[in-house]
């Protein structure tokens, strides 16, 4: 950390999607009437196309490094020099960071060309894709931010967007609530997240080190120890308030409220923010701030507690769900919750719920019009496959699914559920998945 290397393109993995979306932002109307949502999708997919190209670029120079050499820096200006406060605008990659911005290009880009399809006959096709690349954007800077105080833009950025999306078809009122409700709830977390951020910068400021460089806190960070206020520790109070963003973010106990009425947004939404990339936002922070963590034994208690009650409740919860996306949001929920039990001892997984998520869309969007699980079970409609080879060809529908001999591990894998969501015990699937 103390010499990384200087590159000039990691600045594009976030820009390029910032394009996108101020182009389909300001003249995306005005596109769409005279060229077509062809035009619209091509603005919106091609530069987080593009984007995954570069994160891949950056992960093989990564990997060709030795590992105590792995990190790559972008340094574009000083953004903030004011007394002892100096903030580059910069971004960095090591391998942490590397990771996820594989799972934000990647994963995003594939829900980008989902949504082009899923989104197409909606009028505001522009503004949702204007909304969708400011989302990827922000995660970006988020996940490789230089500094705490970058970091906390992509944070706010993310959350604006999310209201912006669950609250699309504002039209229902129920979907502007869910937004309302999700803007709020993280406005609490946020609060932890500053005066965290704040109490840091004044902490080590009095010992002569004033920084929010992360690999600058992360080599003072010994100089904390043993420092107090109001009798705690500062790094255990600066964590647990960081650990309060935490939980707004990545909806643990008590913040989690806002995530199942937040799967109202249309599914690439879903799929995207509060599957992939915003909920694990929380996670990815207490990852890359560990050396604060590792040293505040009380706070990861803490952490490892509300993860555990967050995994039991929302997979219990899950039991009594009919509507299929609630129960998916239960599930994350859940799987969160394993996230940051798992922050101490071992890594996150995040590609299974924006898999599910899209693929339910996929296959409810042609058979159905209602999302809940008992008329599904009911349905007799052919399903369409939505992408292949043939448009007309179609999978059974749900209710005739339940006349297959799947096997113990592909049932397992959920394609038993359409035969079993008339009952309640549906939900107990997603329980036994997290179990």
């Amino acid at each position: 950390m103390d010499h990384p290397i200087q590159t000039d393109y990691l600045r594009w993995i976030v820009f390029l999607p910032l394009i996108g979306a101020i182009i389909n932002g300001l003249l995306g109307s005005a596109i769409q009437k005279r060229m077509g949502k062809g035009a619209i999708s091509f603005i919106a997919c091609a530069p987080v196309i593009l984007a995954f190209g570069l994160s891949v670029n950056a992960f093989l120079n990564l990997k060709g490094l030795a590992a105590e050499q792995r990190f790559l820096i972008d340094r574009l200006y000083t953004w903030i020099n004011l007394g002892s406060l100096k903030v580059d605008m910069a971004f960095w990659v090591d391998p942490l960071s590397a990771v996820m911005i594989l799972v934000v290009t990647g994963v995003g880009g594939l829900i980008h060309i989902y949504a082009t399809g899923y989104m197409h006959e909606d009028k505001a096709f522009w503004r949702f894709f204007a909304f969708l690349n400011l989302f990827t954007a922000a995660m970006l800077i988020l996940v490789t931010a230089d500094n705490l105080l970058l970091m906390f833009v992509g944070w706010e950025g993310v959350g604006l967007c999310s209201y912006a999306l669950i609250g699309f078809w504002y039209q229902d009122h129920n979907n502007a609530r869910a937004g309302n409700k999700a803007f709020i709830v993280n406005r609490v977390g946020d609060f932890g997240f500053v005066l965290g951020m704040f109490l840091l910068f004044w902490s080590f400021d009095e010992q002569g080190h004033g920084t929010l460089t992360i690999r600058e806190m992360a080599k003072w960070a010994s100089t904390l120890q043993g420092q107090q206020l109001w009798g705690i520790s500062v790094i255990t109070l600066a964590t647990l308030l960081l650990f309060v963003g935490a939980t707004g973010k990545s909806a643990q106990i008590p913040l989690h409220v806002w995530l199942p009425d937040a799967m109202a947004g249309p599914t690439p939404v879903s799929a995207l923010i509060h599957a992939a990339t915003m909920v694990t936002a929380g996670v990815y922070m207490t990852a890359r701030l560990n050396f604060f963590f590792s040293t505040a034994p009380e706070t990861l208690h803490v952490i490892a507690w509300i993860g555990a009650g967050t995994a039991l409740m929302a997979a219990t919860i899950a039991l009594t769900q009919t509507d299929i996306k609630r129960v998916l949001a239960y599930s994350t929920v859940s799987q969160l919750g394993y996230m940051f039990i798992g922050v101490g001892v071992a890594g996150p997984m995040l590609f299974s719920k924006p898999v599910c998520s899209s693929a339910l869309g996929a296959l409810s969007m042609p058979c159905i019009t209602s999302r809940t699980c008992g008329k599904w079970a009911a349905s007799k409609t052919p399903c369409p496959i939505p992408f292949g080879p043939s448009r007309s060809q179609s999978l059974p529908s749900p209710a005739r699914l339940s006349s297959r001999d799947f096997s113990p591990k592909m049932k397992s894998c959920g394609w038993h559920l359409p035969a079993s969501m008339a009952h309640p015990c549906y939900g107990s699937s997603a329980f036994l998945a997290q179990v």
